[in-house]
């Protein structure tokens, strides 16, 4: 029997990857690691995903002061 899950495809840095393996302990979004920098997940939890990615990268971005 074919068994088929929906998901999303992400393609990724392996600190990014290292960060998502981390968020997923708790949260439980990841279907298959398939590889370097390359994971399968749950479809509904992209947008969260996004977000939390996006959250990781304003916080350990490097932001060049505004100069007056």
């Amino acid at each position: 029997m074919v068994r088929t899950t929906e998901g999303t495809f992400i393609s990724c840095d392996e600190p990014i990857k290292q960060f998502l393996r981390n968020l997923d302990q708790t949260h439980k979004f990841i279907l298959r690691d398939l590889g370097e920098g390359q994971l399968f997940i749950k479809s509904d939890k992209r947008n969260f995903v996004k977000e939390e990615v996006e959250k990781f990268l304003d916080q350990h971005t490097f932001k060049r002061p505004e100069l007056a």
